[in-house]
């Protein structure tokens, strides 16, 4: 049975508003993309035998290496996860605050997170450390880890496939 507004929304007269500016940034163009290029260049820690310090050094590498269109002095991978990660701060913080976790908002946000999470979110752990900030993009982290585990208990592993839509 479909939920209804005040579930979705614990009864929060600002959440269309919400749901509204989450839809815009989750269908952005720029957003799409920079979860595509995410998605297609950085390995999951499964993709390199579950060797850690391999993978960190992978996604450091990919995420340093790639010159960019966009004219910016970052290479694209950091300028995409920057962007990624400014988008699940931001829903990271609404669901925190506005919304239940526990209920369909994660279901409809979790197969794009986890794609996104499986493959970041051990960097981003590893530079909240190196920084010495337990609150870098702290939203972000919690609902990422929160969305992967989420997904790993209520369905199989995802391919990624090229051809995809």
């Amino acid at each position: 049975m479909p939920s209804t507004p005040k579930t979705l929304f614990n009864g929060d007269a600002r959440a269309p508003r919400l749901y509204k500016e989450i839809d815009l940034r989750l269908n952005d163009p720029q957003a799409i993309e920079a979860r595509r290029w995410i998605i297609l260049n950085v390995p999951t820690l499964v993709e390199v035998d579950d060797d850690q310090e391999v993978w960190l050094a992978k996604v450091k590498q990919v995420l340093n290496e790639t010159t960019d269109e966009l004219d910016n002095e970052r290479p694209i991978g950091k300028e995409y996860l920057k962007q990624v990660l400014n988008w699940f701060d931001f829903i990271g913080f609404v669901a925190l605050h506005y919304w239940s976790m526990e209920n369909e908002l994660v279901e409809w946000m979790s197969p794009l997170v986890a794609k996104i999470w499986e493959r970041v979110g051990e960097y981003v752990e590893d530079e909240a450390r190196r920084r010495n900030e337990d609150d870098f993009f702290r939203a972000a982290r919690d609902f990422g880890n929160y969305c992967l585990q989420w997904r790993r208990e209520h369905y199989p592993d995802s391919r990624i496939i090229q051809d995809a839509t």
